[in-house]
C-alpha cells in the first residue's frame, strides 16, 4: 500500500507542477524570468552537450518512445488471452505504471522547454495585430524583390554560372543572428551545430525542412533541403533553439538576420523566404480591397523577380531531386500516407494555435525597419 500511495503521490505532484507551470506561463513576467534563469541555461548547456554526441539523440529517442508505445499496446492485447496468468498481469501493470510515469516526465520536460517559452511573442508595436495599408505592403514587396534581384547578381558563381555554396554557412548564419541580438536579446550566446535527420525522406514527404527537438536541444534538418533555402532554414531553427518558438517569430528573425547580414548568399536565402509570404499577402490584399479589373491591372504591373532568380530556383530543385533519387528509400510506399498525415497536422496546428502560424511574419516585417 505504501508503494502504491508513493507512486500516485508522485504522479499527482507531477500533474500539479505541469498545470502550475502552464498557468504561470500566462504571465509575460514569468515567461521572461523562466527564459533568463531556466530555459537559456538548458538550451545553452544541454545543446552543447548533445552537439558533441555524433548521433542524433532526439531522433533516436523518438524511435525508442514509439517502440515503448507499440510494445505497450501489444502487451495489453496479449493480456486479453493471458489475464489468468498472475505474473503476466503483474508485469503488465508495472509496465503500464512505468509508461504513465514516463509520459508525465515527458510532459514536464516539454512544458519547461517548449510550452512555457512558446508563450513569448515578438511585439514591435505594442499591438496584437499589425495594421497596414495596401501601399505599405506594396512598398515592402518592392523592397524584397529589388534586394532579391541584387543578391542574385552579387552571389558567387563558378564559370558556368552555378552558385558556389559557402562551406562556412553555419558560421555565417550564427554571426548574422548575433548581429541582431541587441534588438532581440534571446539570440545572444553560442549556437550548437545542427544535425541531419535520419528520417529526412519522411520529412521530405511531409514538407518539413527541419525541427528543433525540445528534449535534447538539437537542431535538426532535412538533408534534401534546397541549398538556397539552407541559410534561412538554419536561422529559423536556431531562433527556436534560442526560445522564439512561434513560427511567425522564427520566420521573421531568420529573414531579417539573413537580409541584414550583407552576405549575398544569406541575403538571397532570406529574401526568397520573405518573398513567398509577402507576395502572397500582397495578392490577397490586392484582390480583397479593389475591384477585380483594377486588381488585375496592378497585379500585372508588379515588379518581378529576375530571370536569374528563376534559373537559380530551377537549378536548386533539380539538384535536390538528384540528391533524393541518388539514395534508396525503403519506406517510400508510405510517402502518400506521410503527406496526408502532414496536411492534417498543419491544419490541426493552425486550429489549435488559432493564429497565422507562418503568415504572421508579414505583419512583423511591415512593422520593422528593413532598410
Amino acid at each position: 500500500m505504501r508503494n502504491r500511495l508513493s507512486y500516485w503521490k508522485w504522479m499527482m505532484l507531477l500533474g500539479i507542477v505541469i498545470a502550475l507551470l502552464n498557468l504561470l506561463a500566462l504571465s509575460n513576467r514569468f515567461v521572461e524570468a523562466h527564459h533568463l534563469h531556466i530555459y537559456s541555461g538548458i538550451a545553452g548547456c544541454y545543446g552543447k552537450l548533445t552537439e558533441f554526441i555524433p548521433v542524433n539523440v532526439g531522433e533516436i529517442m523518438m524511435y525508442a518512445a514509439a517502440g515503448f508505445v507499440i510494445l505497450h499496446v501489444a502487451l495489453l492485447v496479449a493480456l486479453i488471452f493471458l489475464r489468468s496468468k498472475e505474473r503476466y498481469r503483474t508485469f503488465v501493470k508495472r509496465y503500464s505504471k512505468g509508461m504513465l510515469l514516463g509520459t508525465a516526465v515527458v510532459l514536464l520536460v516539454y512544458t519547461i522547454t517548449w510550452s512555457v517559452p512558446f508563450h513569448y511573442s515578438i511585439d514591435l508595436s505594442g499591438d496584437a495585430v499589425a495594421e497596414y495599408t495596401l501601399g505599405d505592403l506594396e512598398e515592402l514587396r518592392t523592397y524584397i524583390v529589388e534586394t532579391l534581384n541584387e543578391a542574385a547578381d552579387e552571389i558567387d558563381r563558378d564559370e558556368d554560372g552555378n552558385i558556389i555554396y559557402d562551406e562556412d554557412m553555419e558560421e555565417l548564419v550564427t554571426g548574422a543572428m548575433q548581429e541582431i541580438s541587441d534588438e532581440f536579446p534571446y539570440l545572444k550566446g553560442e549556437y550548437p551545430s545542427w544535425k541531419a535527420a535520419y528520417c529526412s525522406d519522411f520529412l521530405e514527404w511531409m514538407n518539413i525542412a527541419g525541427y528543433t527537438y525540445p528534449y535534447t536541444m538539437e537542431v535538426t534538418y532535412n538533408k534534401y533541403t534546397m541549398s538556397l533555402y539552407v541559410p534561412v532554414l538554419m536561422a529559423h531553427e536556431m531562433s527556436h533553439h534560442k526560445g522564439y518558438y512561434k513560427e511567425d517569430d522564427a520566420n521573421f528573425l531568420s529573414e531579417i538576420a539573413c537580409i541584414k547580414s550583407g552576405e549575398p548568399y544569406l541575403v538571397y536565402s532570406g529574401c526568397l523566404d520573405a518573398y513567398y509570404y509577402v507576395d502572397k499577402a500582397y495578392k490577397q490584399a490586392l484582390y480583397s480591397s479593389l475591384d477585380e479589373e483594377t486588381a488585375d491591372a496592378l497585379w500585372q504591373e508588379r515588379q518581378l523577380a529576375s530571370a536569374q532568380v528563376g534559373e537559380d530556383l530551377a537549378a536548386n530543385r533539380e539538384a535536390k531531386q538528384k540528391a533524393y533519387d541518388a539514395e534508396e528509400h525503403a519506406a517510400e510506399s508510405f510517402s502518400q500516407a506521410a503527406q496526408s498525415v502532414s496536411e492534417v497536422g498543419w491544419d490541426v496546428q493552425s486550429d489549435i494555435l488559432e493564429e497565422d502560424c507562418y503568415d504572421g511574419v508579414v505583419g512583423l516585417l511591415l512593422q520593422y525597419d528593413m532598410k
